[in-house]
Formats: structure tokens, sequence, C-alpha cells
């Protein structure tokens, strides 16, 4: 069984998605032993739908020609049989003839390891829950394409065909229903686009647009930044950036001496902490070779070069509270100390022409997105770990939580995947120079953990009527004298072993003279109580 198994997108060449019709995983499976050419044989999937429609199929592929050029790829839905007429149609996904269908060293040779693909319908498409459906895979151009499966059948709800014949093996795949909603939990999405900010709900809905001024040809607005809901900082340029910052009113621009990047419109990164501001710089000419981090610091109001030796076409924040700088676009990254500004790690991410750039989450964790349109994904030390291919080519990409925005260059649009590589939804974005940030979002204020834990466990329950006993722990490394607060269902009958009152649904008690003080870490479930509904 291979060991890599590169998880799910769901985007096609030409369909962009609306933001309210996000997706979740209906049906799966995802061993993997070995591929078959679905161009040699006919290969369907029978399943067995638990959501009443589908939007999308994930399949993991890999190349399996030597022909040198690339060829398209779609799936047909049929009801019970794969021989029955098609009940609709994905759109079609161009395929690289390349390793892992990404353009590099592997081209023209055929083979690589399993990459998914996915097949996106036009439309939602209605099912019967229940009701058995079967999807067939075609490839157009007479080229050679493989689809990788499990020999054993351990997907319990269909099965694989093989010309027309079911076999006692599945198909790795996943199919994906439309979702009613996406995460309520984050706000907005902020897109940097020609020299436009513009500001999406997560509905959909374009909520604002602000335009950036410019400073001459070629100096296009890129990467963006919030620092508040009305603050947002811009790397504003190319050859002579500036630091633009939005106030809510007003913009503030602010050059430094030297401070370039070369004529890519995927270049120019800029990230930030509560005190500095962090933008990529690059050898260029005309009195831009100095190199290096340019941060410039708010309190001061000062710009500082730091890694002088480098240059880098993106650099992040990682949520793990360390900068990462992007090299080049074949994947050399630094990892380093914001304070020190020091290198605590170099990694070599092997990417292959294409990076672009790169986010990293709580554990260190790194996403890097590519010209080419796939999503890496790598562990702190930088050995791969999964990825995805998508139809499209990714000019920046920005992190929050359990989401990832990647911006999409040709399909002019900016994508929403969760950090386990499963698409989410898409917001529209014209033009050429493609920067997406999460919009500013408060810092949660977490709670204290109480210094006496108290949890109700419930011992009988009659519907009329339940007993049960409140488990105290105490949480801290000193001695606690208790007085707890909790809520509960119906009115007190009775309660032993403590000093109580009850005010509607809120129950307060306290310890006699020999249980009310617990020790470091103790837990004790003398006291209960007995209550009617």
């Amino acid at each position: 069984m291979k060991t890599v198994l590169t998880l799910s997108t769901a985007i096609a060449a030409t369909f962009i998605m609306a933001a309210s019709n996000a997706l979740t995983v209906d049906q799966q499976q995802t061993d993997i032993d070995a591929s078959k050419s679905f161009t040699s044989y006919s290969i369907a999937q029978s399943f067995t739908p638990t959501a009443d429609a589908i939007k999308a199929i994930d399949l993991n592929m890999l190349d399996g020609s030597s022909l040198s050029v690339g060829g398209t790829a779609f799936i047909t839905l049929h009801l019970d049989d794969p021989e029955n007429e098609a009940i609709a149609e994905t759109e079609p996904v161009f395929l690289e003839d390349c390793f892992n269908f990404s353009e590099g060293p592997g081209c023209g040779l055929g083979g690589g390891s399993s990459t998914t693909v996915t097949f996106e319908f036009s439309e939602n498409i209605s099912l019967n829950i229940g009701q058995t459906y079967v999807f067939s895979i075609h490839a157009n151009d007479d080229l050679f394409f493989n689809v990788a499966y499990s020999y054993d059948n351990t997907y319990d709800s269909g099965t694989l065909y093989v010309d027309g014949i079911s076999q006692p093996e599945d198909l790795a795949f996943k199919t994906y229903a439309p979702e009613a909603t996406i995460n309520p939990e984050d706000d907005t999405v902020l897109i940097s686009s020609e020299n436009t900010i513009y500001k999406y709900s997560y509905s959909g809905e374009l909520l604002e647009t602000i335009p950036v001024p410019e400073f001459g040809q070629w100096e296009n607005a890129r990467d963006i930044i919030p620092f508040s809901d009305t603050e947002i900082a811009v790397f504003n340029g190319q050859f002579n950036p500036n630091l633009s910052n939005f106030n809510g009113d007003t913009w503030i621009h602010r050059a430094f001496e030297g401070w370039s990047i070369a004529g890519n419109a995927t270049y120019g990164g800029i990230a930030a902490d509560e005190r500095y501001i962090y933008l990529t710089d690059m050898m260029t000419y005309n009195g831009g070779e100095a190199k290096g981090v340019v941060r410039y610091d708010r309190e001061l109001d000062l710009f500082e070069r730091f890694l002088t030796n480098y240059q880098f076409v993106d650099i992040t924040m990682g949520e793990d509270g360390l900068l990462y700088g992007l090299q080049n676009v074949y994947g050399d990254l630094l990892v380093i100390n914001p304070n020190s500004m020091s290198i605590e790690n170099t990694l070599d991410l092997g990417h292959s022409s294409s990076s672009r750039a790169t986010v990293a989450d709580k554990k260190g964790a790194i996403y890097l997105a590519g010209w080419d349109g796939v999503i890496s994904k790598f562990d702190q030390e930088g050995n791969f770990l999964s990825s995805v291919l998508t139809a499209s080519a990714f000019s920046d990409i920005d992190i929050r939580g359990n989401h990832i925005l990647v911006s999409s260059v040709y399909e002019e649009q900016v994508l929403l995947y969760t950090t386990d590589l499963n698409y989410v939804s898409s917001f529209p974005a014209s033009g050429n120079y493609i920067f997406a940030a999460f919009s500013y979002l408060e810092p949660q204020v977490q709670e204290p953990e109480p210094e006496v834990k108290a949890e109700l466990a419930v011992s009988s329950d009659w519907n009329s009527g339940y007993c049960g006993n409140i488990v105290l722990t105490n949480t801290t490394d000193e001695s606690q004298v208790w007085n707890v607060a909790l809520d509960i269902d119906g009115t007190i009958s009775s309660l032993w072993n403590g000093n109580w009152n009850q005010n509607g649904s809120t129950l307060m008690v306290s310890g006699l003279s020999w249980n009310g003080v617990l020790q470091p870490g103790q837990t004790n479930a003398s006291v209960g109580f007995c209550a009617n509904r």
C-alpha cells in the first residue's frame, strides 16, 4: 500500500463556485494498493449516497503516458449500472503529461505518485438517498492515465467495475455533497487585485471596494495584511514599492531606499506581528541591489534591513510565531526568529520551479502554493505529507486556524480549503495580480480554567427525575477550598455531603468540614444529589 495519500480539492478548470455552496465529504474509500489504466479499460465505481445531492468527485490518479502532451479527463454519472445512460457529466480537467501532473523534470516520462484530482459538476446533481449510483472515468485524446484502487473490497456500499464487470475491489475516491453553510467563526475575506481591495462575506456578498493608489507603470499593489476592521497594510509596487497603510479614511505611503522586487506579478510578500511589518526584498538594478527582509517598526516609524545575504519572493508570519521566508520558486525556505531576526532552520521543500507562497500553522506544518496549481503540505522539518492538484495557478496563500486561502490567477478567484486540503468554497477575483488574506479577527480572550472544575455524573435517570454525583477536580498545584456553581435540569429534592442552594437552573454547592478542601490535582465525587424534573 502506498504511504502517501494526497487529499482533496474541488475546483474545475472553468467553473467558479458560489461561496455559499461549501462542500462536505459524503462517501469515501481512501485505501490505495495499486493503479489501473482507465484508458485501457472501462473503469467505474458504484456508491450509495447518504446525501441528496452530489457536486464533486475526488480520484487519486497518476500519469501513465510518455507522449509528452497532456489530455483531458472527465466523469459520467449513471443510475444502478455503468452501462446505463449517463444522467450527468463533470467539467473536463486538463492533466499535464508529467509526474503528478505538475510541470517539472518528470514530464514526458509517465509515472510519479498518485495525486488527488477533483472532477466537479457544473451544478448540484440531485440524488436519491440509498439508491445505487455509478461514476465512470473517461479520457480524451487517446492518452493514458491511471487511477488508484484497493485490492480489498473495503467500501461496503459499492464496488469497482472493469469493462462492466464488478470486481472485489474499490477505487480510492471521495464524493462531495453541497453543504449549507461555511464556518461562521471566520468573518470575511480580503482580496487584492489590480490595485483594488475587495472585501467579501463568507456568503459571497461583496461588502466593500477600496481603490489602492498607484505609483507608476508596473508598480501594482501586491500582498495585503489587516491590522483591524479598518486598517490594512499593502505591499504596493515593484521596483520602487511603498508600504501603503489605509486607516479606513486615508492612505499613508512609506518608501525605503533600495527596497525592490523582481519583475514577477506573484512576488511581493508582507507579514506582521503586533509591532513590526516584514516585507520581501530582492536584488534588482539601478539602485535596488540591496536584498533581504525589510522590517518596519510601527512604534518608531523606522525601516531596517535584515538577512542581506538572502532574497525572498514571499514572507509570512506562521501561526507558531516564527517568520517563514520563501527564497525562490524552488521551495528553499528559511525559518526565522522574528525577535532576533536570526535563522532557526533552513529547509528544502523540493518544489519544481513553481513555488510562490507559503504559510505555517500552530504546529509548524508548512503549506506551499505553486504556480503549477499544487498545494503541498510539509511537517516542520520539511518532510512531505500530502498535496492537492487543482486546475489553478497560485500566487498567494494565507492561513487561519483550520482554513487556508489560495489565490488563483488564471481562474480569477480565491479558493478556500481546510488545512487537510479539502476544498470548501471560492470567491471571484478579477485581474492578474491576485493576493488574499483573511480579514482581521478580534483576538479571542480565553476564559481561564476554573481552579476547581465541577462536572455532573448521572447515576440513574427515570425521566421524571434523576440522581448523580458532582465530580470535583482541583486543576491547580495548590490546595483549594471549593465553592462551585453548575447548571442542572430540574429541582433539587435532596443533596448530600455539601451545603447548597438553588436559583433557577443554577445549583451552588460548597464543601463541609471534612471534604471542603481539595489537594492539588485531587478529584472528589462525594457530593451527590437527586432532582425532580
